[in-house]
């Protein structure tokens, strides 16, 4: 992952999945406050965090930061998510799959055509 294709992909990758983000957050925010400025502002606060947290992170963690420890890191963290998104969405999808038996079986062939 050293290319700088990958940088330019993962790059727009993040920044894609940054607009709806910031979209979740601002549209509440102003339908609630009725304020364009205080929704920017929040969206703004919420979208620093992350880069802000980062720079903070590799400061302070610099000495400590491997390869393998960010490979490692990459894996709990990948398997965190995988859990959180496993437990919070099975119960949704156990729903729908009753409600729309059709759809389920549609969608299941849909996505094991893209494996083949």
């Amino acid at each position: 992952m050293s290319s700088q294709r990958t940088g330019i992909v993962i790059t727009t990758a993040i920044a894609m999945h940054n607009i709806p983000e910031g979209l979740a957050i601002a549209v509440p925010i102003y339908a609630a406050t009725g304020s364009r400025r205080r929704a920017i502002l929040m969206t703004l606060a919420s979208g620093l965090s992350e880069p802000l947290g980062a720079a903070l992170g590799v400061l302070v963690l610099r000495p400590f930061i491997t390869r393998v420890v960010l490979e490692n890191a990459n894996c709990a963290v990948g398997g965190i998510m995988l859990a959180v998104s496993f437990f919070e969405l099975r119960p949704f999808i156990t729903r729908v799959v009753l409600e729309n038996a059709n759809c389920a079986v549609g969608g299941i062939m849909l996505a094991v055509s893209f494996f083949e």
